[in-house]
């Protein structure tokens, strides 16, 4: 098996100790021996956790596995407990279409969701929208995942600016604390 690692990976923040690439290779070998990478499918890209510890890792090819991000794991990996990690498929960046935007009781414009495309169906979207939405907003049947079957759908919830070509999180009626 033939393992990359990115530039990404071997960024470090000030609080995330620097890993060598011999330490990366190494911790990318002995969960191989543990998981088996040829389970993974081609093309697949896979978010590998403990809690705040995280490692997302994609299959490119028949032979070839690429380290995408490494932040935590300060267990040396002699003692690193393989069997508490957690796996799951993320979606594909490029499912990614547009991000959705609104504007604050300051006139500030904030992100505060993105439209996913399903890649494996191509004709399904995803409208992502941040939790503390439904807190400051009335928004009829809300969920952090909003499912359509075609892009016109999605204009329930959303707007086109014309000038600068943003989506836009409709006005919805601002919940009070009393």
């Amino acid at each position: 098996m033939n393992y990359i690692i990115t530039n990404h990976s071997k960024q470090r923040r000030p609080h995330h100790p620097i890993k060598e690439d011999k330490y990366l290779i190494n911790w990318l070998e002995a969960f191989d021996k543990k998981y088996d990478f040829k389970s993974l499918k081609i093309g697949g890209a896979y978010k590998i956790y403990i809690g705040y510890n995280t490692a997302i890792i994609k299959r490119k090819q028949k032979n070839s596995i690429i380290l995408i991000t490494f932040r935590g794991f300060k267990t040396p990996i002699e003692k690193f407990d393989f069997d508490s990690l957690k796996i799951r498929e993320t979606e594909n960046r490029d499912a990614i279409l547009k991000p959705i935007y609104r504007i604050n009781y300051n006139q500030k414009t904030i992100k505060c969701g993105k439209i996913l495309k399903n890649t494996k169906t191509k004709d399904k979207y995803r409208l992502c929208l941040k939790k503390n939405l439904d807190v400051k907003f009335i928004m009829p049947n809300f969920e952090e995942n909003i499912y359509f079957n075609t892009f016109d759908e999605i204009e329930q919830f959303i707007t086109k600016n014309v000038d600068d070509e943003r989506y836009y999180l409709n006005q919805f009626e601002r919940k009070y604390k009393y």
